[in-house]
């Protein structure tokens, strides 16, 4: 893996890009519970199904899967990084209003931004062992 990682610039980037998109993420969901049980008076359970929204990102892989396989992986990085971004500002704006709808929304597509970079990039560096066993 280090070898791949030192050859192969486009790994480190998406290593990176990754791992950004990740982070935001995990701030995301350190913060949705706190919000929920504060500003909107939720129990530990209706934190729990909040939580299932989260699942709904999965919903982002085929999506993401038929951009990759079209050669679109520039776009839907991008795609992914402008929703991870529109979220987090919908995401402040639906607590500063009390929003608990777009506040479910913010949290779906960033969860689906997140999955979206992951499956572009896992096809991106998928391709770097069809390369190394072809050359």
């Amino acid at each position: 893996m280090v070898s791949m990682a030192k050859k192969f610039r486009q790994l480190r980037l998406r290593a990176f890009d990754q791992a950004a998109l990740f982070t935001a993420f995990n701030i995301f969901w350190t913060a949705a519970p706190l919000i929920l049980l504060r500003k909107f008076h939720f129990t530990q359970n209706g934190v729990a199904l909040f939580a299932l929204a989260g699942a709904g990102g999965a919903l982002a892989a085929p999506v993401a899967g038929a951009l990759a396989d079209r050669g679109m992986t520039r776009l839907a990085t991008l795609a992914a990084h402008l929703v991870l971004v529109a979220c987090f500002l919908g995401a402040d704006a639906a607590v500063a209003v009390g929003s608990l709808v777009a506040f479910f929304f913010s949290a779906l597509l960033i969860d689906s931004a997140v999955q979206l970079n992951h499956v572009t990039s896992q096809k991106i560096i998928l391709a770097f062992r069809r390369r190394r066993a072809a050359g």
